[in-house]
């Protein structure tokens, strides 16, 4: 069984960034998605390179405008390689096994993976400017394209965190849900949406602090589960295919609306936080933390 740990959360962080009024100079804006609070589109030659962010923020998208507070511009270039000269931040292997450097360059940084794409982040324009080799386009809606939102995100004072979140129908308030991969928030958000509560997600939430203190809303990309989650969790069987990934299956928040009820990906007060710790073999336990306790779980 595992431990949980609660606390409420309040005055977490305080930021605020002004939004800007761009229109893009090269190509038109085919895609844009309302951030809770902000827009910002994606310009690109055609219509499936605009939409590479669709697999996590479609239910995000609204109609195309040409004046939106951030920009994302998709451009193709025959070679792309980290230069020579450049101050490295960071280097290594993404998740999906391509080796990647973060350089600074400019007024801003760059993700730059070598033969496939680069992502400029220049805040000072409110833009990101990505680069890729045809036909090398496919890692772009991978790990790349959660680096970019959260760069886009800290930009205009919201904050991408790792976390499941489901919402109290009776106060219309967020419950976050924060733990080590492995320690059951899938199973956990799970289990309490079919206990009445909705579901919004399950991996990625976005904090921000407006008026009415924290706000939290879930993006709403598809749920992993695993095998030892659709063991404890019976009901699921008939959403699951005989189709095992490393013994996981992805599944649309969508295609859980007949047996639990799914949240809208809108901003909701915060109204609890809860923290997973690790499985042990007696019973399930709620004990109060501190608020630095909390903020270290999150971190």
């Amino acid at each position: 069984m595992m431990g949980i740990k609660a606390q409420s959360l309040t005055d977490l962080i305080a930021s605020s960034v002004s939004s800007a009024y761009w229109k893009p100079d090269l190509e038109p804006i085919r895609r844009v998605y309302n951030l809770n609070g902000f827009t910002f589109g994606v310009a690109a030659g055609d219509e499936q390179l605009a939409s590479f962010l669709d697999p996590i923020l479609a239910p995000l998208a609204c109609p195309p405008t040409a004046s939106c507070d951030w920009i994302v511009e998709l451009s193709p270039v025959a070679v792309i390689d980290v230069p020579t000269d450049a101050r490295r931040i960071f280097e290594g292997p993404l998740p999906e096994g391509l080796t990647c450097a973060m350089v600074e360059d400019g007024d801003g940084r760059k993700l730059i993976v070598p033969g496939h794409f680069a992502m400029w982040f220049r805040r000072a324009a409110r833009r990101t400017d990505l680069s890729f080799v045809p036909g090398k386009e496919d890692g772009l809606g991978g790990t790349a394209a959660f680096w970019m939102l959260d760069d886009l995100l800290a930009a205009h004072g919201r904050f991408l965190l790792h976390g499941g979140l489901v919402v109290d129908p009776k106060s219309e308030s967020s419950i976050a849900i924060f733990a080590p991969s492995g320690t059951g928030k899938t199973t956990t958000v799970l289990a309490l949406a079919h206990a009445g509560f909705c579901l919004a997600g399950d991996d990625a939430l976005v904090l921000d602090v407006g008026e009415d203190g924290c706000g939290m809303w879930a993006v709403p990309r598809k749920l992993k589960v695993d095998r030892k989650t659709a063991a404890l969790l019976p009901w699921l069987d008939a959403l699951l295919t005989g189709n095992w990934i490393d013994n996981e299956q992805a599944l649309e928040i969508g295609a859980l609306q007949p047996v639990v009820s799914c949240a809208l990906p809108r901003r909701r007060r915060v109204g609890l936080v809860v923290v997973l710790t690790s499985p042990n073999p007696n019973d399930h336990a709620i004990t109060p933390i501190a608020k630095p306790d909390a903020l270290m779980s999150i971190a």
